[in-house]
């Protein structure tokens, strides 16, 4: 099957089952009646079992972000992943891999992957979402074969929502902000959090500035973030409590707004025993779910 579509009178979302099961388009209708793709897209006829970089929404799993130097901490061992953004191993192992549609209707899907090689571990992603009305829900959960020894498992999704739907750049409020990890210059986390302010303060209000927003930031469990196009949309992000953390990237086409379990190399930073990254040993009959609802007006 090369798209998954669900529709209805406030949205319609296409996802490519091909392709990481990523998410080629989100067109949606604000409660003023208009259109709007709220995706970055390619132009011409897509390839549906490629996602390009910098459109649509993809899932990273089972970790997302970066492990820096592709080295995995699991169960007092290192593990060395392949760097695919050197020195990184970043945003997961499941990105291009074709999903199995274990069930689809207009409204609701679910699609699953098996965890592989190049990830040291047996198991299997699975991807529930539905569409209702003007919200679109996502659901994910990462679970070990049986008889698999235990691993840290995170996930995230990716969204490169557009900038230019309004009349002016898009806001990005996050008002239950906690915290802004400290980043190095590669863009690891050093395991530090920091107060909110100025640049990494977005409880108020921040515009996502191309290049000068590349942050990750620990949330109330379970409060919204939302983007604001002025005159056009306001889309609010709500999580469940197992996603607790945001990325806010922006680029010139895009503004990235991601959920996301865990924070930069949250891995090795639990080994090291620093609190707060969110990560979870998953383990056979005890894996980690938590979902990601979007709603538009």
């Amino acid at each position: 099957m090369d798209e998954v579509v669900l529709e209805n009178e406030r949205g319609r979302a296409v996802i490519l089952p091909r392709a990481g099961a990523g998410m080629r388009s989100l067109r949606v209708r604000a409660s003023g009646g208009e259109w709007s793709e709220l995706l970055t897209a390619v132009d011409g006829r897509p390839d549906p079992t490629v996602l390009p970089q910098g459109t649509g929404s993809f899932i990273m799993a089972p970790w997302p972000n970066r492990i820096r130097d592709g080295v995995l901490h699991a169960n007092g061992a290192e593990l060395q992943l392949p760097k695919n953004l050197d020195p990184h191993a970043i945003h997961g192992t499941v990105r291009d891999r074709e999903w199995r549609v274990v069930a689809s209707t207009t409204s609701s899907a679910t699609l699953d992957a098996s965890l592989t090689s190049p990830w040291p571990f047996r198991g299997t992603v699975t991807y529930e979402v539905s569409l209702d009305g003007p919200s679109l829900r996502q659901s994910l959960t990462v679970e070990a074969a049986e008889g698999e020894q235990p691993f840290p498992a995170g996930f995230g999704w990716h969204p490169w929502f557009r900038q230019d739907i309004g009349t002016g750049p898009p806001q990005v409020r996050v008002p239950g902000q906690k915290t802004a990890w400290e980043l190095e210059e590669d863009f690891s986390a050093t395991g530090r959090q920091l107060e909110p302010e100025q640049s990494v303060d977005l409880r108020s209000g921040l515009v996502a500035e191309p290049g000068e927003i590349n942050q990750c930031m620990r949330i109330d469990p379970g409060s919204p973030a939302a983007i604001e196009w002025p005159d056009a949309i306001r889309l609010e992000i709500r999580s469940s409590p197992e996603v607790a953390h945001l990325i806010v990237y922006a680029t010139e086409e895009s503004v990235c707004v991601e959920p996301e379990t865990c924070t930069i190399n949250a891995f090795r930073l639990a080994a090291e025993g620093i609190g707060d990254t969110g990560t979870v040993e998953v383990r056979p009959g005890q894996p980690l779910s938590g979902w990601t609802r979007w709603s538009w007006e």
